[in-house]
C-alpha cells in the first residue's frame, strides 16, 4: 500500500485501530513519537547524504540545522593535498588549540558546532553528513514512508493501543516495529558503508 503523505497514513492508522476514543491529534502524536524515535536510531540514511562547505571562524564550525550524523570533514592544505580530519574528545581538542604551531587535522562536535584543533582556523573545510529524516506534513511525504510505511504505522499502532490499555495489541505492533527498524538500520549501513561497521560520531553537549 502506498502513502503520498501524513493524511493517508492518518487515515489507514484510525481504520486498522478501529476505535472512537482515539483522535487525528493522537495518531500525529503517535507518528510524531515514531521520527523521534528514527533520529536516535538510525541516522545513517544514504539518501540523505549532503555535501556541502563551511566556513571556520576562530576554529569553529557551526553546523546545519538538520546534521543527523557526520561522515567526513576534509580539509585542502593545497591544490593536491586535501586530508580527512580526526575526531577526538573537546578536552584533546582544547588541549590542541593551545599550540601556536598547530595545522588543522582534527576536530570535536559539541552540540551543533565543531571545534576545530586550530584555533586560527579561518579558511573552508568539506563536511559530508547525513540529515535527519524530515518530519511527515499532510503534503509531503519523506524516503521511510515512501520505503517503509510498515514502520510508520506499526509503531503509531503500538504506541496508540498502549495508549488505550490494549496491551495485547501493543505488544504485537510493537514486535513488527522493532522487526522494520532494525531492517531499515541493516539496509542502511550496507548502502552507506559496504557491509562494514558503522562507527558513531561522539557528540557532547556542551565543553566541559
Amino acid at each position: 500500500m502506498a502513502f503520498a503523505n501524513r493524511a493517508d497514513l492518518r487515515t489507514f492508522i484510525a481504520r486498522r485501530l478501529n476505535r472512537s476514543d482515539v483522535v487525528d491529534a493522537d495518531i500525529d502524536d503517535a507518528i510524531s513519537l515514531a521520527e523521534s524515535l528514527l533520529c536516535i536510531e538510525l541516522v545513517v540514511i544514504p539518501e540523505y547524504e549532503i555535501v556541502t562547505t563551511l566556513t571556520a571562524t576562530a576554529g569553529v564550525l557551526t553546523l546545519p540545522t538538520d546534521v543527523s550524523q557526520i561522515r567526513q570533514i576534509t580539509i585542502a592544505l593545497s591544490s593536491s593535498n586535501t586530508i580527512t580530519l580526526e575526531q577526538k574528545s573537546i578536552s584533546t581538542i582544547l588541549e590542541e588549540r593551545g599550540l601556536s604551531s598547530n595545522t588543522t587535522a582534527s576536530y570535536s562536535r559539541v552540540g551543533n558546532s565543531i571545534y576545530l584543533n586550530n584555533s586560527g582556523e579561518t579558511g573552508d573545510l568539506t563536511l559530508i553528513y547525513y540529515k535527519a529524516v524530515p518530519p511527515l506534513t499532510d503534503s509531503t511525504t519523506n524516503w521511510i514512508l515512501e520505503n517503509s510505511p510498515q514502520f510508520y504505522f506499526s509503531y503509531a499502532l503500538s504506541s496508540l493501543f498502549d495508549f488505550v490499555y490494549d496491551n495485547e495489541k501493543a505488544e504485537y505492533w510493537e514486535q513488527k516495529y522493532l522487526k522494520e527498524l532494525e531492517r531499515l538500520k541493516d539496509a542502511a549501513e550496507y548502502t552507506a558503508f559496504g557491509g562494514g561497521n558503522l562507527v558513531i560520531n561522539q557528540v557532547q553537549t556542551e565543553i566541559q
